[in-house]
């Protein structure tokens, strides 16, 4: 079985990452975190990277049978070891999107915060999300601290799949939810997320300096997309 600990708080001594599984994949046609990438799926790759960081591993799935549908490829699979979830966590509000998720991983979960991936980008650098997570930590102690810290690659938009949460965006996302509102972004407002650069990552270590950000974090999101990550399909 998948590791489950029920009833565990994941404080901020826990670094803690979630992936967001939850997609429709509409544009893909299939489920697109069972996907073949590099031997094995995009879930297990993100998984086993995600391990070598961070010391709790959750997935936010789409519903209670997707939850169930994930918990099954693991363990049929056995591509990655039994230890390494802590958790698949359903996300029980209708048509909430991407909101809905990081609402049942607070309610389920409680972290004081944690940092995201999409499972639609299998090649996420893990150490950037903790970088952003830390980020978020090291201001928590502050009044006007933000809610999230969004990894801003293109110019126009931060990414609110490639971000660390805390506490006070799960207050906010509770409101916006009352209202309809599914977008992460809208529901923390620009004053409640800290973005950070690109070339601001870059500045800060030179782990960060020769990182290709816009492919490590690029959505795969079309048959078109998937073929030019795996040229051999």
């Amino acid at each position: 079985m998948i590791a489950k600990e029920p009833g565990v708080h994941y404080n901020e001594i826990m670094k803690t990452i979630v992936l967001l599984a939850g997609g429709k994949s509409s544009r893909m046609g299939q489920d697109k975190i069972f996907l073949p990438y590099r031997g094995i799926s995009f879930l297990e790759h993100l998984i086993l990277r995600s391990s070598e960081v961070f010391d709790r591993v959750l997935i936010s799935a789409g519903s209670p049978e997707h939850a169930e549908q994930i918990r099954c490829f693991l363990e049929v699979s056995g591509a990655v070891s039994q230890n390494l979830v802590n958790d698949i966590i359903a996300d029980h509000y209708d048509s909430l999107g991407p909101a809905g998720g990081l609402m049942s991983v607070f309610e389920k979960a409680r972290p004081e915060c944690f940092c995201v991936a999409a499972a639609d980008m299998p090649d996420a650098d893990m150490g950037v999300l903790s970088f952003l997570l830390d980020r978020l930590n090291d201001l928590s102690a502050s009044p006007t601290a933000p809610a999230a810290v969004m990894l801003k690659i293109h110019p126009q938009f931060p990414e609110p799949c490639a971000a660390a949460y805390s506490g006070k965006a799960y207050e906010l996302l509770q409101k916006a939810a009352e209202k309809g509102i599914r977008s992460p972004m809208k529901a923390l407002g620009e004053d409640q997320i800290l973005t950070v650069t690109e070339e601001e990552l870059k500045r800060s270590s030179p782990v960060f300096a020769k990182l290709d950000l816009k492919q490590l974090f690029r959505n795969i999101n079309t048959a078109e997309d998937y073929r030019q990550i795996s040229p051999d399909l």
